[in-house]
């Protein structure tokens, strides 16, 4: 909500929103009135607002002009009025810190991520975390995330390679489809991401597991492996998805699955490389 301290506009004046893929206004039955572009609308009616336009709120009120038609970002509010603003379509809350559930676009829709695995969410539900309760507000129109034609390259369609030197203490991390190359920055996470994919790669030797099967580690012994605590096992994630979704990759959050009520965790991709530095 936007507050504009003028005259000529009303308390509750217009409303602005975003449907299907485009910006609009709606006039409140405002008492001066809303134009676009120079004309006004007539009393509670809407329309379009597109990349360029103006919008004037009262006559000889206050102008403004969209200078940016991008969609909305998904946001989150706590009860103190707080803020937390999704990048990149990811949410995390109740910080990327301590990343207690994770909202992000799905093949079909939103879904809220916490430790006992993955759940539609449409956002009109409030989400307790610990003692806060949040109030999560989604983009209108969820129809699912945008395609690669539209983006990036898809994550599930490419190759994650892992270079890893032989006392293991550095690891390379690429993803790889044709000649299309990215590498990601050696970061904290990337042995975690090595790591669940040894599992996977072993899973797949087993010709007595389907691959639905394969690479699926309780989050208590993966911590274990790696000498570490949920808490920072959930930032690693966090910070995984991160760096595929700032490298332009489609479907950052599909680099770790988590399997519901089990609190099992894998790595997303099948198509796995490991080889030494």
């Amino acid at each position: 909500m936007v507050k504009i301290e003028h005259t000529a506009v009303s308390r509750e004046h217009a409303v602005i929103y975003w449907s299907e893929g485009l910006w609009g206004v709606k006039d409140l039955s405002s008492r001066n009135g809303t134009s676009v572009n120079g004309k006004r609308l007539k009393s509670g009616d809407s329309t379009l607002v597109r990349l360029g336009d103006t919008m004037e709120f009262g006559d000889g009120g206050v102008t403004f002009r969209l200078i940016d038609a991008q969609p909305p970002d998904a946001f989150a509010l706590a009860p103190d009025g707080s803020e937390v603003v999704a990048v990149n379509d990811l949410l995390f809350l109740p910080d990327d810190g301590d990343p207690q559930a994770t909202i992000f676009m799905g093949q079909e829709g939103w879904v809220c991520e916490t430790d006992a695995g993955t759940a539609p969410f449409d956002g009109r539900q409030t989400l307790a975390l610990g003692d806060t309760e949040w109030r999560v507000f989604l983009p209108a129109d969820n129809q699912g995330r945008v395609t690669e034609d539209a983006a990036g390259p898809a994550l599930l369609t490419m190759q994650m390679q892992f270079r890893v030197s032989r006392d293991e203490e550095y690891v390379e991390v690429s993803l790889r489809r044709g000649r299309r190359l990215i590498e990601l920055q050696s970061r904290a996470f990337t042995y975690m991401l090595l790591t669940l994919a040894r599992i996977r790669l072993k899973d797949a030797l087993d010709g007595d597991l389907k691959s639905s099967e394969h690479g699926w580690v309780h989050q208590t012994d993966l911590g274990s492996m790696l000498a570490t605590d949920r808490q920072t096992l959930n930032v690693h994630v966090c910070r995984a998805r991160r760096q595929l979704s700032k490298n332009g990759v489609v479907g950052a959050a599909d680099v770790i699955e988590r399997r519901p009520g089990t609190g099992q965790l894998r790595i997303g991709l099948a198509d796995l490389q490991v080889t030494g530095l």
